[in-house]
């Protein structure tokens, strides 16, 4: 009993002094000068002195966490990891909370938390002195769908020098199946919608380009995902934020009936400039292309996304690939044009502006896809339906001079392969992709 009388006043004497805990801290108002704060509200007192005294269920202020290590020399770093929500709410529902409303207000308190924490010490946050984030937004998603890649990518930003992987197992699936020992609260209906919008082509009424412009912006930020509505949502966000579109979102009814989703008037659905042309957003889900998937198909890798002028479908390589991709899209409208496009003088400058500025010649090395030969010398020829090298994709940019970042949108991998199957009738093909 002595020996532990002893310890304990050991360990709170090493809180006073090194950890700064103490009754004192309440005394002068947490000492906020020095930035001394118990790390809770009730520091203890008498024989506790040194403690700090925590309620039984609590939430963390993640940014007066961050700031009670720093002022004590200690380098932090703090992880915000994030899940879809529906999964996240009902994966508290059925293990720790059965009271829906204060499993809402929790959540909502932890979101705000995470939110304030990643203003003001994630990258570029207004607190951040030394250039370092402090607070570092993760995936759940991301990590189960990329595995160690992730892990990696994450021990690097962590300064963690290691390879340890642990076994990748999708937590989600259950709540996607309702294999979730009663009945599931989640349904895919209020998780997927349905961004997929079919118009007819519009005639141009003026030339692909101008032939003094340069089809090279200065910056590119490509989104790349598997699945389209997450990636349109991404890149149209970025798109607006550039000033390439200009409506902005509103909330709507869903499809479904039972919620509201996010919808804007324009999308993302391929590329966007900002209005000087310097800043271009790319939009490509994997894969992509102008058929729907098929049973016993390849599906190709191309090296490139190359700007939409230089762009060209093998299988129809006279026409502007919006133009063979709405037609795909349209094939059962009555009186489509299939003949629109630009007309061949232009065609021919655009892949001669092509040649010069992308480098895409048929004496090329590497023209993104193959590259055209003979009329179509100039531009990069694409299958059907691909998918595309991103790191490939990331070099043959920085070779042309163009600062170039990806933004690799990840969602549940349970929720990518029920969409792929709903929309691909061959669920090898579809699971293989």
């Amino acid at each position: 009993s002595s020996f532990n009388d002893q310890e304990q006043g050991r360990l709170l004497r090493l809180c006073r002094e090194e950890v700064h805990i103490s009754q004192e801290n309440e005394q002068n108002n947490g000492d906020i000068e020095k930035g001394w704060t118990c790390g809770t509200c009730v520091c203890g007192r008498g024989q506790y002195d040194g403690y700090a005294i925590y309620p039984k269920r609590f939430s963390v202020n993640i940014t007066s966490h961050i700031e009670f290590y720093l002022a004590r020399g200690v380098d932090v770093v703090v992880l915000l990891s994030t899940r879809d929500r529906t999964i996240s709410h009902n994966s508290k529902f059925s293990s720790h909370c059965k009271i829906e409303e204060v499993v809402k207000d929790e959540d909502e308190m932890a979101l705000a938390l995470m939110k304030q924490a990643l203003e003001k010490y994630g990258r570029g946050g207004s607190k951040v002195k030394d250039g370092k984030p402090r607070a570092i937004a993760v995936s759940y998603e991301a990590m189960i769908g990329l595995k160690q890649a992730y892990l990696n990518n994450l021990y690097v930003n962590l300064g963690i020098n290691s390879t340890y992987a642990p076994k990748f197992e999708d937590g989600n699936e259950k709540y996607i199946s309702g294999k979730t020992g009663g009945e599931s609260k989640s349904t895919i209906g209020s998780l997927v919608t349905s961004a997929v919008k079919s118009f007819p082509p519009k005639p141009l009424s003026s030339p692909l380009i101008q032939t003094e412009e340069k089809i090279l912006p200065k910056r590119i930020v490509t989104v790349v995902g598997p699945e389209f509505s997450g990636t349109s949502f991404m890149s149209t966000t970025l798109g607006m934020a550039v000033g390439a579109l200009d409506d902005v979102g509103r909330w709507r009814e869903n499809s479904q009936g039972n919620g509201k989703e996010w919808d804007f008037e324009d999308i993302v659905e391929q590329r966007a400039f900002s209005p000087d042309r310097t800043f271009e957003i790319q939009h490509i889900t994997l894969p992509w292309g102008i058929t729907s998937c098929q049973a016993n198909a390849t599906s190709s890798i191309v090296n490139a996304l190359v700007p939409n002028e230089c762009f060209r479908y093998e299988a129809d390589p006279g026409r502007e690939a919006r133009v063979a991709e709405q037609n795909w899209a349209n094939s059962n409208l009555d009186g489509m044009d299939s003949h629109l496009g630009i007309d061949a003088v232009t065609n021919q400058r655009v892949a001669e502006i092509c040649r010069d500025q992308v480098q895409i010649d048929e004496n090329s090395v590497n023209c993104g896809a193959k590259c055209g030969r003979g009329p179509n010398n100039g531009f990069a020829l694409y299958p059907q339906r691909f998918s595309l090298n991103i790191t490939s994709h990331i070099e043959f940019y920085l070779a042309l001079g163009v600062d170039i970042k990806v933004v690799i949108m990840t969602r549940d991998p349970s929720i990518t392969r029920k969409i792929k199957l709903e929309k691909c009738k061959e669920p090898l093909h579809a699971l293989t992709e």
